[in-house]
């Protein structure tokens, strides 16, 4: 039998059964001839497969009046209320944590700064004084420094004032010496090492000092520490220090490597921090325990009051970069902080 009769009895079959639904209504039935199979194998066969169409067809019928019953019930009941609060968006609700924050903080009125003031010069040159005082008693010629914290202590100048993005391998340093003045006490007396075309960047640093400064240069070709060697009789003019032998330097903790190497193959003898040197910036003026005070109190309170606002939904990041703008928001310049939620909290203090 051809694909086509098979099509066409199937076809036929399906409109007989139309046509019976038809007459059960009471409708009249349009004659239609169908050509009827010549023999018993391909009406049997007919049969079954139209019989399979009609299944299949009744089947999909039932599956899609099932489907749009259960969606009219479901708009009938009322919606399940959620086991947990609806999160507003992240955007809007990080906005209104961190505004929370700042106002919380900004509403303390900060009176912990009321005792707190800038370094003001004169501290810096009495702090490089009590330096060079440290210095002689340690029997040192003297001190070296590059940018960096301790830098910051004895000139107001960081890492970042000097170079922002990273310390440039052209050495810039400070050397703090002790020297005799007139009225015969022990005061310090400071030059710089510098690039011959960063003399100019030196001097526009505003770093505080009374006196013009002393700036020893060098060229791209030379040596600096060669250089600083050859000018020491220069820069050195404590009695003390001129004894032709090689001199005697401490070089803060932050001094790179290769600075300090550069120095010992040029004839300086180079030492770590230690002595009364080193308790020069750990013994703290009362300026210097007020700012100390202000900035611990500050601390404090901007956690507690960002704490206030936390809610649910937030990150650890937004609640890193929310606690640092609430600190900006007194003049405080975050220095880092650690935001860790649960466990992550947890495996941080054990490791």
């Amino acid at each position: 039998m051809s694909l086509y009769l098979l099509i066409h009895l199937i076809s036929q079959n399906l409109a007989i059964h139309f046509l019976g639904i038809i007459a059960s209504m009471g409708l009249p039935s349009p004659s239609i001839p169908f050509p009827r199979p010549k023999n018993s194998a391909s009406l049997i066969l007919y049969r079954v497969l139209t019989g399979l169409v009609l299944l299949l067809m009744i089947w999909t019928l039932l599956i899609g009046l099932s489907s749009t019953l259960h969606t009219h019930i479901s708009q009938l009941q009322p919606p399940e209320k959620p086991a947990f609060d609806i999160i507003e968006p992240a955007t809007a609700r990080y906005a209104t944590f961190e505004r929370c924050s700042i106002d919380t903080f900004l509403s303390t009125g900060f009176p912990w700064l009321e005792l707190a003031s800038p370094i003001p010069p004169d501290e810096f040159i009495q702090r490089r004084n009590n330096l060079a005082i440290a210095l002689a008693a340690d029997g040192v010629d003297a001190f070296i420094v590059e940018p960096g914290y301790t830098f910051k202590y004895y000139a107001n100048v960081s890492q970042k004032d000097w170079e922002v993005w990273e310390p440039e391998e052209r050495p810039f340093l400070m050397i703090i010496r002790p020297e005799n003045s007139t009225k015969g006490d022990i005061v310090a007396k400071t030059t710089f090492l510098a690039p011959h075309f960063e003399e100019g960047r030196v001097r526009m640093l505003g770093m505080p000092f009374d006196e013009e400064l002393s700036i020893i240069t060098w060229e791209e070709h030379w040596n600096p520490y060669e250089i600083l060697l050859e000018n020491w009789n220069f820069t050195i003019t404590n009695e003390n220090s001129l004894r032709g032998t090689r001199p005697k330097v401490m070089v803060d903790e932050e001094m790179r490597d290769f600075i300090q190497r550069g120095l010992g193959e040029k004839g300086f003898h180079v030492y770590g921090l230690g002595g009364d040197v080193e308790r020069v910036r750990q013994t703290k003026t009362k300026n210097e325990v007020e700012i100390l005070r202000a900035v611990n109190t500050g601390t404090v309170e901007a956690v507690r009051a960002m704490r206030k606002c936390l809610k649910l939904g937030l990150s650890e990041n937004e609640v890193k970069n929310a606690l640092d703008n609430t600190m900006r928001a007194a003049g405080m310049e975050p220095f880092f902080d650690i935001v860790l939620f649960g466990d992550y909290s947890m495996a941080f203090q054990s490791k």
